[in-house]
């Protein structure tokens, strides 16, 4: 069965986010997925990420439709699956929590179901 792993990378330096990158893939693991709430942009993350490994999968597990536009996130999945040579990234979205949309970003959460559809 393939393993990944899952990051908060707020509180890891990114040549700590590398190396675990790097050890993960040299492990074997299928994948590596990054979140946004705690400190970090998930898409310039993995773009250096992309630069830093040769067959790891990466993606994001939730980056939030209410922080951007539907042109925007498919403007920034296009750029790290070009990054990695094609076909290793995956775009995870989701609404996010009610705290890092609504205090961290100023907008509202409601009507979470309708700005998925756009």
């Amino acid at each position: 069965m393939p393993l990944g792993a899952t990051l908060h990378t707020g509180d890891m330096s990114m040549a700590d986010i590398v190396r675990y990158a790097q050890r993960a893939e040299a492990l074997g693991m299928e994948g590596m997925w990054l979140l946004e709430e705690s400190g970090k942009e998930a898409f310039a993350t993995l773009g250096v990420l992309a630069g830093a490994t040769a067959r790891i999968r990466l993606g994001t597990i939730i980056v939030s439709y209410f922080t951007r536009t539907p042109t925007l996130l498919a403007m920034a999945a296009r750029t790290v699956d070009e990054l990695t040579g094609g076909g290793r990234f995956t775009l995870g979205i989701g609404a996010g929590g009610r705290g890092f949309i609504e205090r961290g970003h100023g907008i509202s959460g409601e009507r979470s179901l309708r700005r998925a559809e756009e």
